[in-house]
């Protein structure tokens, strides 16, 4: 019982994960196209999510074990969006300083649009490349769930100081 809904939790993960590549992507091109409004809680949410992630890894090492266990394609796909990011920060921010955003939205969206692909890459392994068994599946998914948890209060009592 306890694996299955191990199971069920990472298979969350990975739809979350998706959902907010997703919505990375829709953001990026929203900045490409001017509208410099990234919003907050997409942030918040994608490094609560791949916080959690982290803790699905094996031996807490994602490029030995993880990252190499995913198909070519997406290794591939990932290494392209993560050269982008820097790419993009690295013109936004060193190499034409009179042109970039004060805020930096551009690399903010390109880097958080990278790391949310490579974040992907840890339920997949976890799931179909390398999967997991039994009790370590339920160690991680359980570990997993107290960060995201912690992650969450933290995220709340921060959020209401502000009010």
């Amino acid at each position: 019982m306890m694996t299955i809904l191990a199971r069920f939790y990472v298979i969350s993960i990975f739809l979350l994960e998706l959902l907010l590549l997703g919505a990375a992507v829709t953001v990026h091109i929203a900045v490409w196209l001017g509208k410099n409004q990234i919003r907050e809680p997409l942030l918040v949410g994608g490094l609560l999510a791949g916080f959690a992630t982290g803790f699905l890894a094996k031996d807490q090492n994602i490029w030995k074990n993880e990252f190499k266990s995913c198909p070519s394609w997406m290794r591939r796909a990932v290494i392209v969006l993560g050269l982008y990011g820097l790419v993009i920060a690295f013109f936004e921010i060193v190499a034409l300083p009179s042109l970039r955003d004060p805020e930096r939205m551009l690399a903010v969206s390109a880097m958080v649009l990278a790391f949310n692909a490579l974040f992907l890459c840890i339920p997949y392994s976890v799931l179909w490349a390398n999967p997991l068994q039994g009790a370590e599946l339920v160690k991680k998914s359980l570990m997993s769930f107290v960060a995201l948890v912690l992650g969450g209060v933290v995220i709340l009592v921060r959020s209401g100081a502000h009010l």
